[in-house]
């Protein structure tokens, strides 16, 4: 791996305590460990991949263990030490599309930025008449009335913001009833928000989506949709390659519309 001639030994591990990530151990011919100090101090490379080449092995670090989003390129040198050769960025575009026949104008409407968005008002400022989450790190920020269920009848939703330092962090935003709030099952309204959210019940992070991502409700010809994207202007992981838009239809929880991720790597700098 260091250009020495000799072959050294690799074992896959996790190396990053509780945020996890792939890690390797090495020994060299005669099974004595070896230590690879990072020379360049870069953080973290939750996913890697071994790439031979001209007789040489480089490391590739990935942001996660999908090996999507490609950071560097580093190499073993002589002295021991894990340097980074090169950088690069990761390129993503995105076309969302409809998922449910009948939908087209709707998901069209919405990839180009026609459809109304609805207010959340902040709650954050003013903890009056707040409700209590009723669960662990999370809090109530926010409150829109919105006829999620298309059937007529406005509904009072609050935001809820999940937030844990656990591991490598959790963000989660999500809606609920405050009857549901008050008593989880008991509001059948509710119960349908929550279906609409794919949000099973009981587990700590819902429905495990970690990246905060960016959720906001959409008027389109006089029917509510709520949408879910990856924050800012783009991805920056696989597991933030997420934009959905849901809605009821007849009385259902309906995906109507999902994108579809393209992805290409380009060179950054070389060091």
């Amino acid at each position: 791996m260091d250009g020495d001639g000799r072959f050294e030994r690799l074992t896959g591990t996790s190396a990053l305590g509780t945020m996890g990530g792939e890690a390797w151990e090495a020994a060299d011919d005669a099974d004595r460990p070896l230590q690879w100090e990072d020379a360049d101090d870069v953080g973290p490379d939750f996913g890697q991949r071994w790439l031979p080449f001209r007789g040489r092995a480089f490391l590739l670090g990935f942001v996660e263990e999908a090996a999507g989003y490609l950071k560097r390129l580093s190499y073993v040198g002589s002295d021991g030490r894990l340097h980074a050769g090169c950088s690069f960025l990761t390129k993503v575009e995105s076309l969302l599309v409809a998922t449910t026949p009948g939908f087209e104008a709707t998901c069209d409407a919405i990839e180009s930025g026609k459809a109304a968005s609805l207010e959340i008002r902040s709650l954050e400022a003013d903890g009056a008449g707040v409700p209590n989450a009723g669960r662990p790190e999370t809090a109530v920020t926010g409150k829109l009335a919105v006829d999620f269920a298309n059937m007529g009848r406005e509904v009072d939703l609050y935001r809820l913001e999940i937030s844990s330092g656990a591991g490598r962090g959790c963000d989660i935003s999500y809606f609920e009833t405050a009857a549901a709030i008050d008593k989880p099952g008991s509001d059948p309204y509710g119960q349908l928000l929550a279906s609409l959210q794919r949000i099973p019940r009981g587990e700590r992070f819902l429905n495990g989506e970690c990246g905060g991502l960016a959720k906001r409700w959409l008027l389109h010809d006089g029917k509510a949709y709520l949408e879910t994207r990856y924050p800012g202007e783009r991805p920056d992981s696989v597991s933030r390659e997420v934009h959905h838009v849901d809605g009821v239809v007849d009385g259902a929880p309906t995906r109507i519309c999902a994108a579809m991720f393209t992805r290409r790597w380009e060179l950054d700098s070389i060091r």
